[in-house]
């Protein structure tokens, strides 16, 4: 394994243990950190996926990544649906084309109305951000390309601004929209300034204090809310806040590349991903109200911690025991799968 994959490996660990810190509501309640944490780890997905690919979009590329983040999508969202939805916890009546635009809707609100859970919304949005990215590496003219970095960001602003509401469209269009002429830039800055460290340690010092709501976050990928305190003049410092903190990871990344524990993590943020906030659910939500256990103060902080550990460490046995027993099918396509779809499309 090279240095730049090894990097990058710890690079997705940090930003899935950032994920888990963020869903963890005992750690988040007791720091008020909620918004600081939401404010740039999966955002930090995209800038990865933004500088890993760099290739035009081909049609075998679009069917490859439709089947790696569709098929457990799909997988983990029916089986989730299907217990919330039978449990009664829903208020609302669900309907069928309710619930198919709920599975490609890649947006928290419309995922977690017939899911139970808001983080679902991301790998519908993934894949968008994929084609994208793939499109706009397609293009050889550069009129072109600053149209499309800046139509679709323009447009998502203005139409939250006018009330527009974001989860009618699907495929998470408008968090990509947004997200990716961010991740753009962050792609230029990485491949010219990337080695200056001192760079984003002066730019996040900037930020917080030209920009002190900016550590309060006014920003949601997940619902595309990006001001809704009416805090406008705050997205900038949001930005900047998102990228420096991005690049400040990324250079700590390098430095721990070493780190087998981390790299191991982070080859297994799908697995950690779809499954960490079920323990969250059990550990918080129904074992540490049945035992009374503190949630406030300190103490809380620490039950906090604990529940995160135990959290990561069964969704990692989960991923270990996916990668040597069959099931490995909850979170990878089989072959025989993967042949009957690509089959299915010619």
């Amino acid at each position: 394994m090279t240095e730049k994959n090894s990097a990058i490996g710890v690079l997705k660990a940090f930003l899935i243990l950032a994920v888990m810190i963020g869903h963890n509501k005992l750690l988040m309640s007791t720091t008020g950190l909620f918004s600081v944490f939401y404010s740039f780890h999966i955002p930090g997905f995209f800038f990865v996926a933004a500088l890993l690919n760099r290739n035009p979009i081909s049609k075998a590329k679009i069917i490859d990544k439709g089947i790696a983040y569709f098929y457990p999508h799909i997988i983990f969202f029916s089986a989730i649906s299907l217990v919330f939805l039978c449990s009664g916890i829903n208020g609302k009546n669900p309907t069928i084309p309710g619930w198919f635009y709920a599975l490609i809707s890649g947006n928290g609100t419309v995922a977690k109305a017939y899911s139970g859970f808001q983080l679902l919304w991301y790998l519908p949005a993934i894949y968008c951000f994929y084609l994208v990215i793939g499109f706009y590496s397609a293009q050889s003219n550069e009129w072109v390309k600053a149209s499309l970095l800046l139509v679709p960001f323009t447009a998502v602003l203005l139409l939250f601004a006018d009330g527009f509401a974001m989860d009618h469209v699907p495929f998470g269009v408008p968090a990509v929209a947004f997200i990716f002429p961010v991740a753009i830039v962050v792609r230029w800055i990485f491949d010219r300034y990337g080695r200056f460290t001192s760079l984003y340690v002066g730019a996040l010092i900037a930020v917080c204090v030209l920009f002190p709501d900016a550590r309060r976050g006014s920003f949601n990928l997940a619902n595309v809310q990006l001001f809704p305190e009416g805090r406008s003049a705050a997205l900038g410092g949001e930005l900047l806040f998102m990228v420096a903190m991005f690049f400040l990871l990324s250079k700590l990344a390098m430095w721990l590349s070493f780190s087998r524990t981390l790299r191991f993590i982070g080859s297994h943020t799908l697995e950690i991903y779809l499954t960490h906030h079920l323990f969250d659910v059990f550990l918080i939500d129904w074992l540490s109200v049945k035992l009374r256990l503190p949630s406030m103060g300190v103490e809380g902080f620490l039950v906090g911690l604990i529940i995160l550990l135990i959290s990561l460490a069964l969704s990692l046995c989960v991923a270990n025991m996916a990668d040597k027993t069959r099931l490995r099918w909850l979170f990878y396509p089989p072959e025989r799968v993967v042949k009957f779809l690509k089959f299915g499309s010619h």
